[in-house]
């Protein structure tokens, strides 16, 4: 038994080294998102960077389980469909928000144009 508790010790250390990790790059990441957006002058800048503070958490708290070898399967399958679920907002959200920004720039572009022709 104690062989085994032993044995297991590394995946514990691995396990809180990841969420030790995350938490330092869960809170740049979220900085930086923040601090961008509102360069970018993107209302919801605070939103967007607590989203990406807890995509980390989750992504880290996924890995340390896995390193612990709990419930494998099941977190597998969550990952996956979380992977879905954050490329299709992911596209969604660029796709709507980049709408406004597409035409601004095509009239701009056109503007350009027709006074360069004239």
């Amino acid at each position: 038994m104690r062989n085994i508790v032993i044995g297991y010790l590394p995946n514990v250390i691995a396990a809180t080294l990841i969420l030790l990790v995350a938490a330092v790059i869960a809170d740049a990441l979220r900085r930086v998102v923040i601090g961008s957006a509102k360069a970018a002058e993107i209302r919801s800048a605070n939103f967007l960077g607590n989203i990406t503070r807890w995509a980390v958490w989750l992504f880290a708290i996924i890995a340390a389980l896995l390193q612990l070898g709990v419930a494998v399967a099941l977190l597998q399958t969550l990952f996956t469909g979380l992977v879905a679920m954050l490329a299709l907002a992911g596209g969604l959200a660029f796709g709507l928000g980049g709408k406004e920004v597409a035409a601004k720039f095509w009239d701009k572009w056109h503007q350009d144009m027709a006074n360069h022709h004239h």
